[in-house]
């Protein structure tokens, strides 16, 4: 990230109440932010503009987080991913596949806004 700019971030969740409450709340922390609705639109987003930061969910329609943080280390993506994940039963597992695909951090939902807001701070 350049100095003086600000950083961008892209969510990526099949879940629109969530995507944008996250992404007002990431918007009001004075971070841009891009919306993707799916996996496969969050991945042209993603190549497309480069952001600093990506959160997605791994679960989701279409094509799911896993196959996106996969996706996008295959193509050298230089930002940071954070990965999302509220499946109860699996939820361990699904965040550790996302770790070992490439994810930088991952997330537990439900997350309270200082944990995400410290997370993306880590990271951009």
């Amino acid at each position: 990230m350049l100095v003086g700019s600000v950083a961008q971030v892209l969510v990526i969740d099949a879940d629109d109440d969530f995507r944008r409450s996250v992404g007002c709340f990431l918007k009001d922390s004075g971070l841009e932010v891009l919306q993707a609705g799916d996996g496969r639109e969050g991945l042209k987003v993603a190549l497309r503009q480069r952001p600093d930061l990506v959160i997605t969910a791994i679960i989701m329609p279409i094509k799911d987080g896993l196959e996106v943080i996969g996706e996008l280390r295959r193509q050298k993506f230089p930002g940071r991913i954070i990965a999302v994940s509220g499946h109860v039963a699996r939820g361990a597992l699904y965040r550790e596949a996302a770790k070992l695909l490439g994810a930088d951090e991952t997330l537990t939902e439900p997350f309270s806004a200082t944990e995400l807001l410290d997370a993306v701070n880590r990271l951009i």
